[in-house]
């Protein structure tokens, strides 16, 4: 009876390897690569995540802890190694039975709402390949909404790493393979590559529901690991998460306290601390920790931005406006000093900085390299007109007129055919002696905007200083043509140039009272 169990569970477990990845794809273009993953009713998510890799990985290992839905119909159809098993409310204890059946030296290991575009692959491919490392941390990009804000999380794990004897992962939950890494004495490498993950894009039931399920798993782990400085960070932001404020803080800063955490899960909790005290007014406890923090991780964004913060809360507009500075730094870091991180938008940012920079008119120059860096980056901006309408707006307010140059260049590379950028160009180039330069500019901004009065004025400028007289009146001319409220003003500056030729009693006519439209 025992042993005929036994055949039919093989019969079964067979049934599940029908289709091998290797099968539907050329040995060529897969590399020895396991994915394992853990799932339960993850029939929504799945297809999508294996799509991702299947043209990458040799293996998919796959441990289920009891699907009631289509999740294992569609790990079959991918040709996945099924291995299902009980769920004994332990996420490492899962994960450790997928490396057991993994046949391939290394190991990626993904949750079905993740996934590894094929942009990334040949990356992938190259560093396994390069010998450089045992473990290469990547990012995981998490778009966010309801209470876990609005701007996306960027954290840093090993999720490709060599199988070694004797490293597996540890936690009830937030389950982690690095300390084990560490201990077998892993090379480990930043690898430029962003796992997508869409699991907290959550409507606020699911949300609540997954926050209280993590507790319950944290505090039974807190009770058996009480000096697990990790699990208690995790408890004490999850905490925080629930709206148990109070609590969140305490275990925290026991977390920080115990000197267990590595550099960046430190600056992190102390961040969040940060964050709870500014939200509570107490601006200095709140400065307090961000320092702290980025003594400790000074290249990150987060942190930056909430400096800026603090100090715009204290009026310290300087100090404020550097926060910033540093915060576009390190913009385009890829892997930064601190363990969850973010790229905030970048109008909100931008907003900000200016603002700021508007009570320090006194030091604005301070802050040339951040104003370039931000032209030289537009096009990376959501929207590119409304972005270069605020900028126009600032240098012009300041009368910045290096600053307006380097702008509105931009400008009319970006949007040529909005003329208005061409005609400020050609203002700011007459302003600083570029005449030629201006004459272009003002020529473009006609030819765009042809109602435009500046874009005359300022070609009849250009005339008079490069000395073409004859040509500085024709578009005096033409502006009392075109402009009739503006002929009398033409007129007399007519009269004047014909007074520069020599020619008084032409320029007499035109400064005696007459019927201005018959002398157009």
């Amino acid at each position: 009876m025992g042993k005929k169990k036994k055949k039919g569970k093989k019969r079964r477990h067979a049934g599940k390897r029908t289709a091998p990845l290797s099968s539907r794809t050329s040995a060529s273009s897969t590399a020895p690569i396991s994915l394992c993953m853990i799932v339960k009713n993850e029939a929504h998510h799945l297809p999508g995540c294996l799509e991702s890799v299947q043209e990458l990985v040799g293996e998919i290992v796959l441990v289920d802890t009891g699907s009631t839905d289509e999740t294992l119909k569609i790990a079959r159809r991918f040709g996945a190694r099924i291995i299902r098993t009980r769920w004994e409310n332990h996420f490492a204890h899962a994960r450790n039975l997928a490396l057991q059946h993994a046949a391939y030296p290394w190991i990626l290991y993904l949750d079905a709402d993740e996934r590894l575009h094929p942009q990334y692959h040949p990356i992938v491919r190259r560093a396994i390949q390069s010998g450089k490392a045992d473990a290469f941390y990547v990012q995981i990009y998490s778009p966010v909404n309801g209470r876990l804000g609005s701007t996306p999380h960027i954290q840093t794990y090993p999720r490709l790493f060599r199988k070694m004897p004797g490293v597996q992962f540890e936690g009830r939950i937030h389950e982690q393979i690095t300390p084990a890494l560490q201990r077998a004495g892993a090379r480990f490498a930043n690898l430029d590559v962003r796992i997508e993950h869409l699991g907290y894009q959550l409507d606020e039931t699911t949300l609540s529901r997954k926050i209280k399920r993590n507790i319950h798993f944290l505090e039974v782990q807190v009770r058996e690991e009480p000096h697990n400085a990790y699990a208690k960070y995790q408890l004490g932001q999850t905490y925080i998460l629930d709206g148990q404020t109070d609590r969140g803080r305490v275990l925290l800063q026991q977390a920080i306290a115990s000197g267990n955490l590595t550099t960046k899960i430190e600056a992190t909790a102390r961040l969040v601390l940060a964050n709870l005290y500014l939200e509570s007014q107490k601006p200095e406890q709140a400065l307090a920790q961000v320092k702290q923090a980025l003594h400790i991780a000074p290249r990150q964004r987060l942190g930056w931005f909430l400096f800026a913060a603090i100090q715009e809360t204290r009026k310290q507009w300087v100090e404020a406006a550097k926060g910033l500075q540093n915060y576009w730094k390190y913009e385009k870091e890829p892997f930064t000093d601190l363990g969850i991180d973010k790229i905030l938008e970048r109008p909100v940012v931008l907003k900000k900085f200016l603002g700021i920079l508007q009570h320090i008119p006194e030091h604005i120059q301070e802050f040339r390299s951040t104003f370039q860096y931000i032209l030289a980056t537009l096009e990376e901006f959501p929207e590119v007109s409304p972005v270069l309408q605020v900028l126009s707006k600032f240098v012009e307010t300041f009368s910045i007129e290096t600053w307006k140059e380097a702008l509105y260049r931009k400008a009319t590379r970006l949007v040529p055919d909005a003329g208005i950028y061409w005609t400020l160009l050609g203002t700011t180039c007459l302003n600083r002696g570029l005449w030629s330069e201006a004459r272009q500019a003002f020529i473009m901004g006609k030819a765009k905007q042809p109602h435009i009065l500046e874009n005359y004025n300022g070609l009849a400028v250009v005339a008079l200083k490069q000395g073409r007289f004859d040509e500085a009146l024709r578009w005096f001319r033409e502006i009392a043509r075109r402009f009739p409220e503006q002929a009398a003003d033409a007129y007399r500056k007519m009269a004047g140039i014909y007074v520069k030729m020599g020619k008084v009693q032409e320029a007499m006519k035109y400064l005696q009272p007459t019927n201005t439209t018959s002398m157009v």
